[in-house]
């Protein structure tokens, strides 16, 4: 892949995540953005550590549903 598809795949994904719902959405952030743990999540949200795995396991088969990013193996 080049330098210039990875950076488009990276703005359909960034894209695809915005327009999830707000619950969804802060859940990935946070997880896979600003890379905390479950737990410190958990404490941002004031949900338990289940909910926020739910919330991110739900993200994504949301997101790997879409065809435009299924093509890249997410």
């Amino acid at each position: 892949m080049s330098a210039l598809q990875k950076k488009e795949s990276n703005y359909l994904l960034w894209s695809k995540i915005d327009g999830l719902k707000p619950k969804y959405r802060l859940a990935v952030l946070l997880i896979y953005k600003e890379e905390l743990t479950y737990k410190e999540a958990s404490k941002v949200l004031g949900t338990p550590v289940g909910t926020v795995k739910s919330l991110v396991s739900r993200a994504m088969k949301m997101l790997r549903n879409d065809t435009e990013i299924s093509q890249w193996g997410m």
